[in-house]
Order: C-alpha cells, then sequence, then structure tokens
C-alpha cells in the first residue's frame, strides 16, 4: 500500500514538472495555437472600366456587368484621395456624373496575416469615356400640361 501511494506520488509530481516546463498551471485549459499563416503582403495595378452608379467626394461606384436575363448589376466601389487622383479627358470630378462610362485603374492592396486578412482598394486614374445620356425628368406640371393637351384634342 505504502508502494503504491510513493508511486501515485512520483506521478503527480512528473506531470506537475512537465507542466511547469511547458509554461502551464495543472488544470489550467489552453487553446489550440492558430496556423502559422505565411505574411502575405501584395500590391497590384487593376482597372475597371462601365457605368459610374454613384460618386462622392471621396468614391467612385462603377457597374461592370449586367446580366440581361436576371437584371443583376456588378457593381465596385473605389475609394480615392482627392489630392492625388488623376483625371483623364475629365477636369475634375465635377465634370464626372451618373451614368457616365469611365475606365478606373486602382491599386489592390492584400495584406494577411494570423489575425486578418484585409484587402484595400485606391483609384489612381479616373478616365472619362463616354458622357452619359442625360434622360428627361418628368415632373408633375409636365404631366399635367400632358393631360391638358389630351382634354384640348377631345
Amino acid at each position: 500500500m505504502r508502494g503504491i501511494c510513493v508511486y501515485a506520488a512520483a506521478g503527480l509530481l512528473m506531470v506537475a514538472a512537465q507542466a511547469c516546463a511547458q509554461g502551464t498551471e495543472l488544470g489550467a485549459v489552453t487553446t489550440p495555437q492558430a496556423k502559422n499563416v505565411a505574411r502575405v503582403h501584395s500590391l497590384t495595378v487593376k482597372q475597371v472600366q462601365g457605368e459610374i452608379s454613384g460618386i462622392g467626394k471621396k468614391y467612385i461606384a462603377v457597374i461592370f456587368a449586367r446580366d440581361a436575363a436576371s437584371g443583376a448589376e456588378s457593381e465596385i466601389m473605389i475609394p480615392f484621395n482627392p489630392k492625388t487622383v488623376k483625371f483623364e479627358h475629365a477636369h475634375s470630378l465635377s465634370d464626372l456624373e451618373q451614368g457616365d462610362q469611365v475606365r478606373v485603374q486602382f491599386n489592390e492592396e492584400i495584406k494577411k496575416d494570423e489575425t486578418q486578412d484585409k484587402t484595400s482598394f485606391e483609384a489612381r486614374v479616373i478616365s472619362l469615356i463616354k458622357k452619359g445620356v442625360k434622360k428627361p425628368v418628368v415632373t408633375e406640371s409636365d404631366v399635367l400640361k400632358s393631360a391638358e393637351v389630351t382634354e384640348e384634342r377631345e
């Protein structure tokens, strides 16, 4: 009986010694370590061409694909720095409006590490390809005038 107690005590001491060597306490719960992911940092210059769907002081949104059957649109929103972006075939941001056809060259920066995957865009060059077709805005007074003309004809 005494021998069994000695062996049990020796076994507990060995477990405690291993735990101390690994820097953990007895009974402590450890979480599995994240996989070692190689750090990736890449910067690529890309371009997209399409119709302006929205524009602001620091971003441009471009519809670059449309599915005629379903009516689905693919759109990308690209931020830019107004001080560093260059304009081709347009003098400034105020020359661009919704519906214009543009080509946007932008930087795509990808950062990956153990904690995050981050992709960011920044427009460098915005080129005006073609001004959009202005659609007439129908107002309430136009509708009323057309109704009056119809009544006069009858």
